[in-house]
């Protein structure tokens, strides 16, 4: 029953998301902010990460200050003027629409996540879209596309974390000569197996089956003498 509930909540939740893109008026985008908001919040929908209420909150900030100054209009009275600019009364409701428009959105995004995880959402798409195929629209192509691209994100971000630390790790430590192919023990098994660490203090090399006699030697042993 809870799953059922959750997946008939994501029509509406996309409803709210095109209705927040394309808001034009403060009644709209609001409507739309307060339906996202409740529908995620009875689905359960986790909040986003603090990088994303963070980065949410700077852009809304700076939405309504630069409509509210640069938008011409009637000017507020008691507000400071800017760079010779003053701010106005149709600029600071332009602003307040575009911040309810990217509140809305982020909710619908999460009340989405919620209601259709993993490539759910990709096979959703998929259907309705699945009349374009008959005007020759690669749906299906599309649909692999796009679920292989959500597959493998989370593993490519991993992978780019991942190396990002060792090479800081790596620029930490110093090139000491016992740790010149630390950043090796990171890697793959594959990419690991061909650094080797000679003792010593000598470069690291390609690979520890290399054994290629100096050069000194090589020229005894074309001159016929023995080498031992």
């Amino acid at each position: 029953m809870a799953t059922r509930t959750t997946s008939g909540a994501a029509p509406l939740m996309v409803g709210t998301l095109v209705g927040s893109l394309v808001a034009g008026r403060l009644e709209t985008g609001a409507l739309c902010l307060g339906l996202a908001a409740i529908t995620a919040t009875a689905i359960h929908a986790p909040w986003p990460s603090t990088r994303w209420r963070v980065t949410l909150g700077i852009s809304m900030a700076l939405g309504l200050a630069l409509n509210t100054w640069l938008t011409p209009g009637s000017p507020l009275g008691g507000w400071p003027a800017m760079g010779g600019r003053v701010p106005t009364r149709e600029g600071l409701e332009l602003g307040a629409l575009l911040a309810m428009r990217l509140a809305g959105a982020m909710a619908s995004l999460q009340g989405l996540r919620a209601a259709w995880p993993g490539e759910r959402a990709v096979d959703q798409m998929a259907r309705w879209m699945a009349p374009l195929e008959h005007v020759h629209v690669p749906v299906r192509d599309l649909r692999t596309v796009v679920g292989l691209a959500l597959r493998f994100a989370p593993l490519m971000g991993g992978e780019g974390r991942r190396i990002a630390r060792g090479r800081l790790s790596y620029n930490q430590r110093g090139s000491r000569p016992g740790n010149r192919c630390a950043i090796c023990r990171g890697k793959s098994g594959l990419r690991r197996a061909r650094c080797q660490v000679i003792p010593g203090g000598r470069e690291p090399t390609e690979s520890a089956t290399e054994s290629t006699p100096p050069m000194s030697v090589a020229r005894s042993a074309g001159k016929g003498e023995m080498v031992r």
